[in-house]
């Protein structure tokens, strides 16, 4: 299905491609160049955007087409973010956990030397 947002400042656009089953419109038709960035940043995968240069907006159009160049490479990077910042989070924890036991009298760490001093209480027995 195609996902499509109108942006033209009359909705007449917006409700004939709702008749069609090939098409699903996103929204309402927006009426001015802010809402077409608020819409892009909730919408991931919108397909086509149909937009009118007369619309109401303090920016101008370049600014808004430049806008959302900006926002669909963000995006991108964004993915690549989420992928790896989880990996980042549990390998600093591992850093941290591990100077935390080398450098700590903190008793709820011990159980590495606890280990180590049943170890050598064996071998003193045998």
């Amino acid at each position: 299905m195609i996902k499509i947002v109108t942006a033209l400042g009359n909705p007449s656009l917006n409700t004939e491609l709702k008749k069609h089953s090939e098409f699903e419109v996103i929204g309402k038709d927006i009426q001015y160049k802010d809402g077409v960035l608020e819409i892009l940043e909730l919408n991931n995968d919108i397909n086509y955007l149909i937009i009118s240069e007369m619309l109401d907006g303090i920016i101008s159009f370049e600014e808004l087409i430049n806008l959302i160049k900006k926002l669909k490479q963000n995006k991108k990077i964004n993915k690549i973010i989420n992928i790896l910042e989880p990996i980042l989070i549990v390998f600093i924890l591992i850093i941290i956990t591990s100077y935390a036991v080398d450098n700590s009298y903190n008793p709820f760490l011990y159980f590495r030397f606890w280990k180590e001093e049943i170890c050598q209480k064996k071998i003193k027995i045998k």
